[in-house]
């Protein structure tokens, strides 16, 4: 459903939201998230970019979230990084443009639901949660 650079964003962003007010190395992020470091540098810029952190280069770089991480949701992140949208008709010429098919209609759904999820969960919440055992990533915790 979310494609491997939104994956990574997502990742990365959660392990950022456990370090808040530090900047962390474009390596470190990589490690800790399980991303190769080259292809997290592409994404850590496109987030940069779109206001969701702030990044320093240099010795003692690093990126930080641009804000608080309960004011960054997940669907902030998605959109970020591409388009995540209820579908508006479908993508086929056979079909009215004013109703969707069935099939249509149930990923229309599920997209809907999904995003309902994306907007009311942040990271903060991801950071928080207590009914996991590692957080806010699987494996060892950071």
């Amino acid at each position: 459903m979310l494609s491997q650079t939104t994956e990574y964003a997502l990742r990365a962003m959660a392990v950022l939201a456990t370090h808040p007010d530090q900047l962390v190395s474009t390596v470190a992020v990589a490690q800790r998230a399980h991303i190769p470091a080259n292809y997290l540098a592409k994404v850590l810029q496109q987030l940069t970019s779109q206001g969701l952190l702030k990044g320093r280069r240099g010795v003692g770089g690093g990126y930080k979230l641009a804000k608080n991480a309960s004011a960054i949701t997940l669907i902030d992140i998605i959109r970020a990084i591409g388009d995540f949208e209820p579908i508006d008709h479908c993508p086929l010429p056979t079909t009215s443009r004013d109703q969707l098919c069935s099939l249509h209609k149930v990923i229309d759904a599920a997209t809907r639901q999904a995003i309902r999820i994306f907007e009311a969960t942040t990271l903060q919440g991801l950071v928080d949660d207590t009914s996991c055992k590692v957080r806010p990533l699987c494996g060892k915790s950071s």
